[in-house]
C-alpha cells in the first residue's frame, strides 16, 4: 500500500460503506481500498496474513492485500531427503477425504488439524523439545534413513520419529488423516495413529 499524500498518516477506519480508509492526523483521506458501495463489509486479517475485505455476507472477498503465505499443496509422497515443510509457519494440505493440514509452526509445535463444518480441529500435536528451549525449529524433512524429522535452524534434532534403518521409506498423509511411514515394501513402520 503506497500513501501518496504530504500529511503525516493518522488513522486508518472500516467505514460502514464498505471502503478502508487511511486519513491523516487532520482527518483528511489519504488513501482508501475503493469498496465503498458494500454497506457492512468488514475487514478480517486472514491466519495466513492475508488482510481482506469481506462482503456482508461473510463469503465474498471484495479486497485484499495479497499478503498471504503461500502454502504447499500435495498429493504425493515424500522420500530420499525430501522436505516436508520448508520453514516454520509453513503447511502442507491434504483434500483427498477431508481437509487435513500438517502444520509445522514456531511455537515448537507440529500439530495435525482437520477442517470440517466451518472449523479447524486440531486432531494431534507433536511437542518439539529435543533440542532444549532456545532451539529454533526450521524444516520437517523425510529422510533417506527412513526417519522423519523436525531440525531446528541450528540442524539440532528437535522431534522424530525413529525410523531410521528403513532406507528410501516414504512418509504421506493419508485420505483419513492419517500420518503414515512406509517400507519400501509398502508396510507401515510408523504411524500417528490419527
Amino acid at each position: 500500500m503506497n500513501i501518496d499524500h504530504h500529511g503525516d498518516i493518522g488513522y486508518m477506519k472500516m467505514q460502514s460503506d464498505g471502503n478502508l480508509v487511511v486519513y491523516s492526523t487532520g482527518d483528511e483521506a489519504m488513501w482508501n481500498t475503493g469498496t465503498s458501495g458494500h454497506p457492512n463489509a468488514f475487514l478480517k486479517f486472514q491466519d495466513d496474513g492475508n488482510l481482506v475485505i469481506i462482503k456482508e455476507n461473510g463469503k465474498d472477498v471484495i479486497w485484499q492485500t495479497g499478503t498471504g503465505l503461500a502454502q504447499q499443496d500435495y498429493d504425493y509422497e515424500w522420500r530420499n531427503d525430501a522436505k516436508v515443510i520448508d520453514r516454520c509457519d509453513k503447511s502442507v494440505h491434504h483434500s483427498l477425504g477431508g481437509e487435513y493440514e500438517l502444520r509445522l509452526q514456531c511455537n515448537k509445535q507440529l500439530v495435525l488439524k482437520k477442517k470440517e463444518d466451518g472449523f479447524t480441529h486440531d486432531i494431534k500435536t507433536f511437542d518439539l523439545d529435543l533440542a532444549g528451549p532456545h532451539a529454533v525449529v526450521d524444516h520437517l524433512i523425510m529422510q533417506s534413513n527412513g526417519d522423519l524429522v523436525v531440525y531446528s535452524t541450528d540442524k539440532e534434532v528437535m522431534w522424530q520419529t525413529n525410523t531410521s534403518g528403513n532406507d528410501s521409506a516414504h512418509f504421506e498423509i493419508e485420505d483419513d488423516g492419517n500420518l503414515v511411514i512406509y517400507d519400501t515394501a509398502g508396510v507401515a513402520v510408523w504411524n500417528s495413529n490419527t
